[in-house]
């Protein structure tokens, strides 16, 4: 049931990748309020479609754009950015595996 209004998000498709890192804040914030009411049950499935989304949507792609952004970059600011994403992503999937 996730939604995107691509005027407010000023992108012209819902595969955007800040929409898609858009998508997982707002799974972990549904997973916080989860947490805040003691339920682990929904704790534990917002983690699962986590996981998921991470594994059948942002790593099919990110990695390859962020290393090429990473390559092509002309100033330090998006290197390390990209760089940075990059760690980031694979951070966040071994959290989510365990």
């Amino acid at each position: 049931g996730y939604r995107v209004n691509l005027d407010e998000a000023r992108a012209v498709s819902g595969d955007h990748f800040g929409i898609e890192l858009g998508f997982m804040t707002v799974l972990l914030e549904l997973q916080r309020e989860a947490y805040e009411n003691n339920n682990k049950d929904k704790v534990d499935y917002y983690k699962e479609e986590q996981l998921k989304f991470l594994k059948e949507h942002i790593l099919q792609f990110a990695p390859m754009y962020l290393i090429n952004i990473a390559e092509q970059a002309r100033t330090p600011f998006y290197k390390d950015s990209a760089k940075l994403a990059i760690e980031f992503l694979l951070e966040d999937l071994e959290y989510l595996a365990n």
